[in-house]
Formats: C-alpha cells, structure tokens, sequence
C-alpha cells in the first residue's frame, strides 16, 4: 500500500513558518491540518501576529529561529499545556475558532506576564505554562455554553510560573 499523500504543499516560510509548523504539528490529521491551514488565511491580522510572535518564542536568550526571526525578542516563552488537544478537538469542523482561541490564551496570558529582556529574567522564569484542563475537549458549542449561562472564562495566574484557565460564574 502506498501512503496517503499529504496537500499540505511547500514547507511555511516567512514570519508564521515556526508557529504554522507547530499549528500542524499539534492537529496531527491531514484533514485537521488542511482545515489549520485554510483557517489561518481567514485569520484577522491581530491573532495571526499573536501567534507569529508567541509561538516563536523559546525562552532561551540569543536563540532564533531562521524561519521566522523575532521581531520582538523577550520572555518568558509560553507553554500553553493542552493546545495541541484543542486544536485537534475544534478541527476540523471549527479550525477558525480554534486559532482565534489559542491566539486569545496567548493574548491574555502575556498580560499576566509582560513581555520582558530574557537577560532580566532568571533561568527558571523564562518560560511559564498555562494550563487549558477544561477547554482542551470541549468542543466550540460547549465553550460558547458558558457565556449564554451568564458566566466567562477567566485565565487565572497561579503562581509566578502557571496560570490556568477556568469558568467564572
């Protein structure tokens, strides 16, 4: 049996080369990564910028990528824990959805942690996780639900290296 042949076409180059490969990495299925890469063409210009920046992103000084260098170096680097879960679980039905939601998880969790010299930070801080436990399955209804009960979801820093997200009621 041959193997199915990807149309995912050339790699990405440019300035969302790191974070598109890491998109498609994370949605793992063909058919979620074409939705990942038709999604990322109706992306507004804010939220691609978002993940352009915060998916390339290390947290180890002077360490750049060629494919897409930084316009605005600095730290700590974000590890949304789950985002490959979310993705794959909003594609590829809500692939838009998906890459507007992580772009806002980012969004918001750098104003939990500014952008700062990595020089200025110690080792340790140069990299922070934010957990998304109760959005990584649920599907866009399911997210949405919470706002027709009259509830949100808030993105909440627990410690100086953690934040996770939660329903505020």
């Amino acid at each position: 049996d041959a193997a199915p042949r990807l149309r995912l076409g050339a790699p990405p180059s440019g300035e969302h080369a790191i974070a598109m490969m890491r998109l498609l990495c994370q949605a793992q299925s063909t058919e979620a990564q074409e939705s990942v890469l038709a999604a990322w063409e109706k992306l507004s210009a804010d939220d691609e910028k978002v993940l352009c920046d915060e998916m390339s992103r290390t947290g180890i000084a002077d360490q750049h990528f060629r494919a897409s260098a930084q316009k605005r170096p600095g730290g700590p680097a974000i590890l949304v824990y789950y985002s490959p879960q979310l993705v794959r679980s909003l594609t590829p039905d809500s692939a838009s959805q998906a890459l507007a939601i992580l772009a806002e998880v980012y969004r918001r969790s750098r104003k939990l942690w500014p952008l700062t010299p990595l020089e200025r930070l110690d080792d340790d801080a140069r990299t922070v996780t934010v957990r998304i436990d109760q959005i990584k399955e649920l599907k866009l209804e399911d997210i949405r639900a919470v706002y027709s009960d009259g509830n949100s979801w808030l993105l909440y820093k627990r410690n100086e290296r953690e934040a996770r997200e939660r329903e505020r009621e």
